[in-house]
């Protein structure tokens, strides 16, 4: 099954998973399977999961 998805391609070019994707004439991206995650994908839902972290993040990203 493909399914697209510009969010996990934006994770796999971000080095946060392992996702493999077909690039369409249109310019879309179809992704054909996720296989994992990267140790950086482990350390960004680590450090989302604090509290602190996460609503320091929250406020720095509110103005884009």
């Amino acid at each position: 099954m493909m399914i697209k998805n510009d969010h996990i391609v934006l994770m796999h070019e971000a080095e946060l998973l392992e996702a493999f994707y077909t690039e369409m004439v249109s310019g879309a991206q179809v992704v054909d399977a996720v296989r994992k995650l990267t140790w950086q994908g482990h350390e960004f839902l680590d450090a989302a999961r604090n509290e602190t972290i996460w609503k320091e993040a929250k406020e720095v990203t509110k103005g884009c």
